[in-house]
């Protein structure tokens, strides 16, 4: 169902454009996040501070997270569009703490997160037990709830729409 419903909205133009540019801008943002305080801002340098499947799985998670917040973006944007429903605030906020843990989680364990810093704890990464990896995980799954729950809403009131204008049968007695 949930296929179903993202893959034609985003074979629209404006909804495609719409989840490219929110994944690419979020994705981007975490990668800086994530290499803000290593020397010469590398991957490279990052890997090896942290180890390589660390890295690799951060960068994995990191770009599911993005990817799901843009299709989160472009379904939300169709169901706007469509002035459906105007109430998507428990939607809006499942998709915001997600990409705000996801955020958070973006950072260097050792060397410190930026936007942990700012709350007063820059090696906060440190204390939990992978580094990190754990509250991009559970961004993931936040983001993907948001995702579902908001398909699932459109879906329902996209098929009682079609079936409250749907012509009567005719009677051809």
């Amino acid at each position: 169902m949930l296929l179903n419903l993202i893959v034609p909205i985003l074979k629209r133009q404006r909804y495609f454009l719409t989840a490219a540019a929110a994944t690419l801008t979020m994705f981007g943002l975490s990668y800086y996040l994530m290499v803000f305080n290593i020397t010469d801002k590398n991957i490279v340098a990052y890997a090896y501070m942290n180890g390589t499947w660390y890295t690799i799985g951060s960068l994995i998670l990191t770009a599911l997270i993005s990817i799901m917040l843009g299709l989160y973006l472009a379904v939300w944007r169709f169901r706007r569009e469509l002035a459906a429903a105007r109430n998507t605030a428990g939607h809006a906020a499942l998709s915001a703490s997600g990409a705000l843990g996801g955020l958070l989680a973006a950072g260097c364990p050792t060397c410190g997160a930026p936007l942990l810093a700012l709350l007063g704890a820059p090696l906060a990464l440190l204390a939990l037990p992978f580094r990190g990896l754990e509250l991009k995980a559970l961004s993931l799954i936040l983001i993907f709830l948001s995702v579902y729950s908001l398909a699932e809403n459109l879906y329902k009131q996209l098929s009682c729409a079609c079936e409250i204008s749907a012509p009567a049968p005719k009677n051809n007695l």
